[in-house]
């Protein structure tokens, strides 16, 4: 999860600047590059589905693995979700 908080008085420059981060991620560059780029603006989160608010669940239901999500504005922070299947490892002995 990327997500960028603002305030009232900030909200149209800071939709834009999600939106510019959006294009960035849409044309291939990882939600983690964004972040660590514009580390100054941008809070990156790890989040199980089963942890998420049910808003949030139902904006994740139907995306495919590696999918972005539309931008979701929620509390004065706009969001933006990935999905990624959770591997499960195996450990040798």
């Amino acid at each position: 999860m990327l997500s960028l908080k603002y305030s009232s008085q900030e909200e149209l420059e800071k939709s834009l600047v999600t939106i510019d981060f959006q294009h960035q991620i849409l044309s291939g560059v990882s939600l983690e590059t964004v972040y660590k780029h514009n580390s100054d603006v941008l809070s990156y989160d790890a989040i199980n589905v089963s942890d998420m608010p049910d808003f949030l669940k139902e904006k994740v239901s139907g995306l495919k693995d590696g999918e972005i999500s539309d931008i979701i504005s929620y509390d004065h922070t706009f969001i933006m979700l990935q999905t990624q299947i959770k591997q499960t490892g195996y450990q040798g002995y």
